[in-house]
This record gives structure tokens, sequence and C-alpha cells, in this order.
């Protein structure tokens, strides 16, 4: 089994750019987050599949070229859980 993730509420978010920064107001929480580029392209991607760490990491590398090795696997499994904790995104567990 491996963990998926998936952003099932992403057209609820109310997202704004200004001045170059990101801010996503999620009204099921009432939160604010101020987010970088890789983090709403990782938000858009889970926003229409389920995908497990390393097939993020591979739509990732399509989009910016090489990783950075801030972006290896388990700090991006970390990164993703702490989205969950912040409500904007869940995992599920999949057979495939």
């Amino acid at each position: 089994m491996q963990e998926v993730w998936h952003c099932p509420c992403y057209d609820r978010f109310r997202v704004r750019e200004w001045e170059g920064e990101t801010f996503l107001f999620n009204p099921a929480s009432g939160d604010t987050h101020l987010l970088n580029r890789l983090s709403m392209e990782i938000l858009g991607l889970l926003r229409l599949n389920r995908l497990s760490a390393d097939s993020l990491i591979i739509e990732l590398k399509q989009l910016f070229g090489p990783i950075e090795s801030a972006l290896e696997r388990d700090q991006l499994i970390a990164y993703l859980h702490q989205f969950e904790a912040m409500g904007l995104i869940v995992s599920h567990y999949s057979c495939d």
C-alpha cells in the first residue's frame, strides 16, 4: 500500500496573488495561508489527481526540471503532511 494525496476542496479555496505572493483562504477553516509557487503547483496537481509522493516528484520534475535536494522524497512527504494538517489536502492509502 502507498499513501496518495489529493485536494478535493481546491475549488472552494479563494486564491489571490498580490505583488508576487499567493494568498489562499480556506473558508472551511477560516485560515489564510501565504504560499509559494511550488506549493500552489502541488495543490494544482493534487486538485486533478490522487498522487503518491513518487508520482508527484515526477510531475514536479516535468514542471520545474531537476528537483532541488530540498524536495527529496521524505521531505516532500513531510511537506504534504503539513498541508494535510492545514486542511488543504487529504491522504488515502492505495493498493496500486
